[in-house]
């Protein structure tokens, strides 16, 4: 293909095109002898216009190669969805408009009905200042000529458009300005580094010279493409361009069906542009303000548990909590107010500074301006304005600038560290726009955050403190306590955790729950006085640990498990029933122990000698105070008993019963009213005390009041898993508790038990959470569960007595009791 037009030999010369339209305008204003109008969506006008303003015609090959270039490239723009498959019908009609472009008749047809334009001669002129303008370009890159090649800086040419239609204003404004300004479009060029939004601009405007109200003017945008769409351009230049003119002329408008047309009158771009300036500043920067919490806002409170958004340096506490500080970028690195905080700041480890490399927030608040003003137009239009929908397009444009410019801006946080420059502010890339809210405008600012500071380059938050465990404690050790030091308080491990820069950084709550598992793990000790201790410590004395398994109430017997601590792979249980115990007493032989004793005394033994013998360990066994109530004639007689062994008083006065009288048999009692015994039982120094109610004799059987609380003191056995559900579910809907539970789960040699004693009150959540725990270390969902208990409360009766309905069970006499 031919790339270039032979101007100097193809057309005719701009002096002799100047005289041509000089010799139409005189004919026209000499009302000279008339042209036969010629239809202008013929093909006929381009032969005309080749016959008077071409000094010779164009070879065929010449516009069979043209014809070409444009079918290759609007196909490959319909392929790449810029153009609709209709724009591939302009290559075809190359051969009959050549040297001009086929939208040349189309963008006429809008203004030809004009009462000053004369059809034939108007087009031969505009044809003429087309050429004109297209010699006069720098670069000879013209395929086909166009109402986009006008050169409006040409006074004569300006002039016989605004003879046509005045549209000076637009001109100036949006198009070019031969002034000291420059038009939209002109800024839109030189941001882009091309002149597509100039060409772009004229095309529309010729289509905009219609001056009838009624008349049919402008271009929808797949017109405007296609018609500026040519080879060695790229069509995504035009795309980008008119989406550029469309969001800032202020002159430019768009129709019902779409097209744009440039008018006499401002657009709403022009007034959300004033009202953008004239917005309070002090707006705005609310505004910024309330963005800044709302994208930073924290509700896992990791990174961080405040959020200080474009604060005044003097008025930073970076005491309490870990602040996230938003600042204004500028020039340096980091930025100078973030800078001057570290310095200054004694709690420098505190507190982390969002900000940015290169760029100010200036762009933002220029962004917030737009935003503010679209919001106050479309308030003022009001909700029948047919402004509406283009207002609330812009509303949700202008939203979306906003937070991009914010992520672009905003795209750096600073933390303090070490480094072979010493303590500093260091680093990271923040990408909000990485984290985009799903269901709301902005970003998840707090996960950015978050993956900023735990990133492999910075590592600054530990999240899972269990994980890292070990390396956590070591760190504490060697940072947050005094040099040369064992033992500091934790006041001071926590002020030394704000302070010193090599801390890593934990959740909130995070150092606490360091020390407890260092704790619990033997690293640290309390020492009583307020005082944390760091290890390693000597090795801990030898100690026994005693845990109930099992209690009969009936003889007193108890059944206990007995573990040596810190007594080596060896160590070794003496026990006896008297406090001497020693390595000459009976020796304990396997974990379980059973006896009646009310204190038995163990000793254990390291016999490799690693760990110095401890204290011995005084186990002490319950009495299990009854009574039974018999009726006897019109009254009762009631019989007391202890086990397994033990002292009984009692008396019905409610004084101390443990001053009441000697128990020496059956106490018998009048029926005629309510008595309770207070009742007291002692043996080696361990005591318990009961009331037990008798109730006056009336029926039979024992009066429960079933509003008030009531006990339950019976062995109860669930041996299938669909009545213990069944008990679960009735004793969390009547709040019921037990003690003394067996939970089972599995059979064979496949099974999971769990007791608790019987001072531990059990709920059917606690039963239930067990349950589903043993399944799933069994790796059976549905192993079978079994559940006993000898002890059950609930604060009324009627519940009580609905569970034991549930799982098919009666509370006999003495069974159940009542304060």
């Amino acid at each position: 293909m031919r790339r270039h037009f032979d101007s100097d030999r193809q057309y005719k010369s701009s002096a002799e095109l100047t005289r041509i339209v000089s010799q139409i305008t005189n004919e026209t204003r000499r009302s000279a002898k008339p042209i036969t109008p010629v239809e202008l969506g013929s093909d006929e006008i381009y032969y005309i216009l080749r016959r008077r303003l071409l000094a010779r015609q164009p070879a065929q090959a010449v516009i069979e190669s043209v014809a070409e270039a444009y079918g290759n490239v609007l196909s490959d723009a319909v392929r790449s969805k810029t153009l609709e498959r209709a724009a591939e019908r302009i290559a075809d009609e190359v051969a009959a408009t050549y040297p001009f472009h086929p939208s040349l008749k189309t963008v006429v047809a809008t203004f030809k009905d004009n009462e000053s334009f004369r059809q034939t001669r108007g087009l031969m002129t505009i044809a003429a200042l087309m050429i004109t303008s297209v010699q006069k370009r720098k670069t000879n890159d013209v395929y086909l000529i166009g109402p986009q090649h006008l050169d409006l800086a040409d006074r004569n040419i300006r002039d016989t458009i605004n003879n046509i239609y005045d549209l000076d204003a637009a001109i100036t404004v949006d198009i070019l300005d031969t002034g000291a300004s420059d038009a939209h479009a002109e800024l839109i060029d030189a941001d882009a580094g091309n002149d597509a939004a100039g060409l772009a601009a004229r095309l529309i405007l010729l289509a905009s010279l219609a001056e009838a109200s009624d008349a049919v003017k402008g271009l929808q945008p797949p017109d405007i493409l296609s018609f500026l769409v040519a080879p060695l351009r790229s069509e995504n230049d035009f795309v980008a361009a008119l989406e550029s003119l469309t969001a800032r002329c202020w002159y430019l408008h768009k129709r019902d069906n779409g097209a744009w047309y440039f008018s006499k009158n401002e657009n709403l771009t022009k007034k959300i542009e004033n009202l953008a300036r004239s917005a309070p500043q002090h707006k705005i920067e609310q505004d910024l303000a309330r963005r800044l919490d709302e994208i930073f806002t924290t509700r896992r409170r990791a990174a961080y548990s405040r959020i200080l958004s474009m604060p005044k340096i003097e008025e930073i506490n970076t005491r309490g909590d870990r602040a996230l500080i938003v600042l204004s970028p500028d020039a340096k690195i980091p930025p100078g107010k973030a800078q001057q905080l570290f310095n200054a700041s004694h709690d420098r480890n505190n507190f982390a500074i969002v900000s940015g490399e290169g760029l100010d927030l200036a762009s933002v608040e220029q962004k917030l301006r737009t935003a503010y003003a679209v919001a106050r137009v479309l308030d003022q239009e009001g909700p029948a304005s047919p402004n509406r929908p283009d207002l609330e397009q812009r509303a949700a444009d202008a939203e979306l600038d906003v937070y991009q410019t914010i992520a672009s801006t905003l795209n750096k946080i600073w933390y303090p560290g070490r480094d072979g420059s010493g303590e500093r502010l260091l680093g990271a890339a923040l990408k909000l726009d990485n984290y985009r809210r799903e269901a709301a405008a902005g970003y998840d600012g707090e996960t950015a955050v978050e993956m900023a500071l735990t990133a492999t380059g910075s590592r600054k938050l530990i999240l899972d403190i269990e994980a890292h465990f070990d390396m956590l404690a070591e760190r504490a050790e060697e940072m947050l306590w005094p040099p040369s030091v064992r033992t500091t308080t934790w006041d001071d491990v926590k002020d030394r955790a704000i302070s010193n820069v090599r801390w890593l950084w934990l959740p909130r709550g995070g150092l606490d729950e360091l020390r407890r598992l260092a704790i619990s793990r033997g690293r640290w000790r309390e020492n009583g006085a307020g005082g944390l201790e760091k290890g390693p410590f000597p090795k801990e004395k030898t100690s026994v640990g005693v845990t109930e398994a099992a209690y009969d109430e009936l003889t007193g017997r108890a059944t206990i498990n007995v573990l040596a601590k810190n007594a080596g792979r060896r160590g070794r249980i003496y026990w006896s029933a008297s406090p001497d115990v020693s390595t000459s007493s009976a020796r304990l032989d396997g974990l379980k122990f059973e006896t009646r004793e009310m204190r038995v005394h163990f000793l254990a033994i390291d016999p490799d000698g690693e760990h110095e013998t401890g204290e011995p360990f005084c186990w002490t066994n319950r009495l299990n105070l009854t009574h039974d109530p018999r009726p006897i004639g019109t009254g009762h007689e009631v019989t007391l008993s202890v086990v397994p062994s033990g002292e009984i008083r009692w008396n019905t006065d409610a004084t101390a019963p443990r001053d009441g009288k000697l128990y020496g048999g059956p106490i018998h009692l009048d029926g005629d009213r309510d008595i309770v015994i207070y009742a007291y039982a002692e043996a080696s120094g361990v005591s318990v005390t009961r009331e037990f109610k008798i109730p006056r004799r009336e029926g039979d059987g024992v009066r429960i009041d079933l509003d008030r609380p009531a006990r339950a003191r019976k062995q109860v056995q669930l041996n299938t898993t669909d009545v213990v559900f069944a008990a679960i579910a009735k004793a969390k809907e009547t709040r019921t508790r037990f003690r003394n539970v067996l939970v089972t789960v599995g059979s064979g040699s496949r099974n999971v038990s769990t007791s608790f004693g019987s001072d531990v009150d059990v709920t059917a959540d606690a039963i239930e959470r067990i349950a589903k725990l043993a399944r799933t270390e069994l790796g059976d969902e549905n192993a079978d569960v079994t559940v006993m208990w000898r002890f059950a409360a609930s604060e009324r009766a009627a519940d009580l007595d609905q569970l034991m309905v549930t799982i098919g069970e009666t509370l006999g006499p003495g069974e159940i009791e009542q304060e």
